[in-house]
């Protein structure tokens, strides 16, 4: 089967390469958009059935905002993030965090 979207030439911004974008037909539109509203609806079932997610989301947000207002903002987030998440005392601390909250 062949794709027989029209193609849309996109000027790049500076800095970028350029890119040839598809406008989707109806019927593709309509199957792209029931899909995402499928991920979206099976994401928050398994965000509602593993709310130790919620909590661990909760610890990171709360240990990146303290680090800022102590003005040791980390200058590389996603690594500071990392180190968090791959602590072996994870578990531990946000338990203690929720306990305190």
């Amino acid at each position: 089967m062949s794709d027989t979207s029209p193609r849309v030439d996109v000027p790049p911004l500076p800095g970028e390469k350029p890119t040839v974008e598809y406008i989707l037909s109806e019927v593709r539109q309509n199957r792209l958009n029931e899909e995402k509203n499928n991920s979206r609806v099976a994401n928050e079932l398994y965000l509602r059935a593993h709310p130790e997610i919620r909590d661990i989301c909760d610890y990171v947000v709360r240990a990146v905002l303290a680090r800022r207002r102590a003005e040791d903002t980390p200058e590389d987030v996603q690594t500071f993030v990392a180190g968090l998440l791959s602590d072996p005392a994870l578990r531990t601390n946000v338990e203690q965090r929720k306990r305190c909250s």
